[in-house]
């Protein structure tokens, strides 16, 4: 089944672009030799009552739109996006054991939370990324590290580039790429979503992480002595939600 289309124009407009996926419809248009571009996205749904079809019939065609429709009516039994819903549904499923916690339902707005984004904002141009009352976070050439008051320095290695980041009692809370990470004072990763899986029984690869763009965790936030971090879906697949994590209990509540 087609699900890519691509057309070539080098005017105003260096080209255009169709994506099906196993969810939405993407169409973009990329100007400046692809340095910035212009998307427009909707549901398989959407498209079949017509969202996107004019734009498309008009930029690529009647026989490029049938294409389109034909492979969007298709989609349901195609067997690589039946296994993305698949995917899908663990990670779903994933969250579902992980217990309600009616208490966390307007904690993201209250005056006391910290926000782990804006901790990264307010760093300023040098390398001390956040501090606590013992150790500064230190983002070095080679990677980041935590340095106590006496100077002595502790790296440690993330898979990815931090996000965002809070402090409580000297452990960080990090977000990387996609995940979320927790740091002891002495430099040790105790906890990183980064290895949870889809299929525990499968190596851990480019398709087997549970968390990823599709399936995201994009901030931490801190509330007195309350950690939890935000994830969200890619395009609105389901509702983004919150998740608190405590030291030796792990995720012990969420909320959307």
């Amino acid at each position: 089944m087609k699900t890519d289309w691509k057309k070539i124009i080098h005017k105003d407009v260096d080209w255009l672009e169709i994506d099906v996926t196993f969810s939405h419809i993407i169409t973009r248009s990329f100007y400046e030799g692809g340095r910035s571009w212009f998307e427009s996205t909707c549901t398989h749904k959407e498209f079949l009552d017509g969202k996107l079809q004019l734009g498309i019939k008009m930029d690529f065609g009647e026989d490029v739109l049938n294409e389109v429709i034909a492979s969007v009516k298709e989609a349901p039994n195609y067997p690589p996006f039946q296994r993305e819903k698949e995917k899908m549904l663990i990670r779903k499923f994933f969250l579902e054991q992980i217990p309600r916690d009616t208490s966390m339902k307007k904690i993201l707005k209250h005056k006391d939370t910290e926000d782990g984004n804006l901790n990264l904002s307010n760093a300023g141009s040098g390398n001390i990324l956040l501090k606590s009352d013992n150790f500064k976070l230190i983002l070095e050439f080679d990677g980041p590290c935590l340095e106590n008051i006496n100077g002595e320095k502790f790296p440690f290695k993330l898979k990815g580039y931090i996000q965002a980041v809070v402090e409580l009692n000297d452990f960080f809370y990090i977000v990387h790429s996609n995940n979320f990470a927790v740091v002891s004072p002495e430099g040790e990763i105790i906890s990183d979503t980064y290895f949870y899986k889809l299929d525990p029984k499968l190596p851990l690869d480019p398709l087997n992480h549970l968390f990823d763009y599709r399936f995201s965790i994009d901030n931490v936030y801190k509330n007195k002595n309350m950690i939890f971090f935000r994830y969200i879906w890619d395009r609105n697949y389901y509702k983004p939600g919150l998740i608190k994590y405590e030291l030796k209990l792990g995720l012990t509540g969420r909320w959307e």
